[in-house]
């Protein structure tokens, strides 16, 4: 298996944790959105 370098490995646990952040802030905002007509 080839090693993985730390700083690459970090960068991608960064954006996979921003998306999942984005997503959860925006079905939040959809769901506001939705209760409210």
């Amino acid at each position: 298996m080839p090693t993985i370098p730390v700083p690459v490995l970090l960068l991608t646990i960064a954006s996979l944790y921003l998306l999942s952040i984005h997503f959860l802030l925006r079905l939040l905002h959809n769901r506001d959105q939705l209760r409210r007509p």
